[in-house]
């Protein structure tokens, strides 16, 4: 066949385009390779010099990458044609070249049918002739699925990622991060056990020609060398095995899956996490879990504090396994911890104030950067409640408002008003109502419409009820009057909030 179209092919991988030339009859195709690069300015330059008419080009090659020689080419108005190859930590990048008129980019490993249903494009493009499908392909038609690879083999994909690094400040995070990320690759450079990339700030290894046992040990060492060397402990997700490059990009969302328990990434039972394998092995019965933290709040209430404190740690343990890498669930069972012994402390007479409502503390713990800081803030809120207890006052006038709080709280599902308080503490009713603003800060009506809404939270965040079951339960004549009260404390209906909360539970 006469020789109709010119290619330039270049790949810093000497096996793909030696691969490239023998899988395919580009005599037959009607195109001569007309020169073969192991880096971007040499091709640049062969494009430059032979005007061919096809370029099929790595988009990652050292002197220039596939995106700066398209670029270039287009200012100088060439009209060449470019496929582009990319490896898996190149794809997104690889997909931003079609803006500057690549005609495809193709994932390593190439399969032999996309290959040529891409060449095929630039070839109308070209000749604005399309020829038959037999006329594209070899005599061969099993080579169809054919990969470019050298040798039989396999993958194992590796997310990892710093643990915690504290109280440092961000500039000194991206130092450490940066030695952390450097160390990694020059290990597995080193013993030559695969490729390393950075994608959304964290490392990517792919260990190549490996069964998992054996990445498993590799990564132990690389845990040990990490803590000796910089002194930075790492977390890892190892994915499944794959039989091809191609299978990477699936078998790393499964990674990406699990880096929820990074967030407790200092409480977990191992720092190799496998998605294959539960990363709790024994599930927590609520039994057991509720009894907990019921214990935990009669020590905190009898003011044990070695026993509280013990009571405690048991309870962080329950819940980040219970949580099961979710923050949100995490927050929400301690926000609810926080609010039974409020509850517990207002009936003895403390003041536990007004910033925990259900919303504040979820927010609290939803800022936090690790379990471990979640698990300090909302301790720290539980021994506040443990000071007050021991400060409260002995005058009567204190003794009275705390009664006050502690009958609300207990009653606020009731017809409560200023008679029924008032006869409750033995106060004259007008007298009782300037007392308990005097004391609260806020009139007594507008008090009770948030001890309700408080407790209207968890049902909307933690039930199915109707909006209007929960406002009826919480003491709301109707669900109008419980929306109006909720929109005003919470700048959002119950439904909004709701919605907003359990897709953020979700995530």
């Amino acid at each position: 066949m006469e020789i109709r179209m010119k290619m330039v092919l270049a790949d810093d991988e000497v096996v793909i385009t030696r691969g490239i030339q023998k899988l395919v009859d580009w005599t037959a195709l009607g195109i001569e390779i007309v020169g073969v690069f192991d880096e971007g300015k040499s091709a640049f330059e062969a494009i430059v010099r032979m005007h061919p008419e096809l370029a099929l080009l790595d988009i990652s090659m050292p002197g220039m990458t596939g995106i700066d020689i398209i670029r270039e080419c287009a200012a100088l108005n060439l009209n060449t044609q470019f496929i582009f190859i990319s490896g898996f930590q190149d794809f997104e990048y690889a997909k931003s070249a079609i803006k500057y008129g690549a005609v495809d980019y193709l994932l390593k490993p190439i399969i032999l049918e996309e290959l040529m249903n891409a060449v095929e494009k630039c070839i109308v493009n070209i000749t604005g002739i399309k020829r038959e499908p037999e006329q594209l392909f070899m005599e061969h038609r099993e080579a169809l699925t054919k990969l470019i690879e050298v040798e039989d083999t396999c993958y194992v994909p590796v997310l990892a990622d710093m643990v915690h690094t504290g109280n440092m400040s961000d500039q000194m995070k991206k130092l450490v991060q940066f030695s952390f990320f450097s160390f990694i690759e020059e290990y597995i450079d080193h013993i030559g056990a695969g490729i390393t990339f950075k994608r959304a700030g964290r490392m990517v290894i792919v260990f190549k020609g490996m069964e998992r046992s054996q990445c498993m040990e590799m990564l132990q060492t690389l845990q040990c060398r990490l803590e000796d060397s910089i002194r930075q402990k790492a977390v890892f997700v190892v994915g499944q095995l794959a039989a091809h490059m191609s299978e990477i990009p699936h078998i790393y969302e499964q990674c990406i899956s699990m880096t929820g328990y990074f967030f407790f990434e200092e409480w977990l039972p191992a720092m190799i996490l496998d998605v294959e394998q539960e990363v709790f092995a024994k599930k927590v019965q609520m039994e057991r879990f509720q009894s907990v933290r019921d214990e935990m709040i009669r020590e905190l209430c009898e003011g044990d504090i070695n026993a509280f404190d013990k009571e405690f740690t048991l309870f962080a343990k329950l819940i980040c396994r219970i949580a099961d890498g979710k923050r949100e669930d995490a927050c929400f069972y301690y926000c609810t911890a926080v609010r039974l012994a409020g509850e517990r402390m207002a009936a003895l007479g403390v003041d536990v104030g007004d910033g925990n409502d259900m919303k504040t503390l979820l927010e609290l713990g939803r800022g936090t950067a690790c379990y471990t800081q979640l698990v300090e803030i909302y301790r720290r809120i539980l021994l506040q409640f443990r000071e007050k207890l021991q400060d409260i006052a002995s005058n009567s006038e204190k003794q009275s408002y705390w009664k006050a709080k502690a009958y609300i709280e207990k009653h606020y599902a009731e017809n409560l008003t200023l008679n029924v308080l008032a006869d409750e503490i033995h106060m004259n009713p007008y007298y009782f109502s300037a007392f308990f603003k005097k004391n609260a800060g806020v009139n007594f009506k507008d008090y009770v419409c948030r001890i309700r809404l408080e407790h209207a939270v968890p049902l909307l965040v933690s039930s199915d009820k109707k909006t209007y079951e929960i406002a009826v339960e919480v003491g709301f004549t109707d669900a109008r009057t419980f929306t109006e009260a909720f929109q005003r404390h919470f700048h959002e209906t119950p439904n909004v909030y709701r919605k907003r909360i359990k897709e953020q539970r979700g995530r």
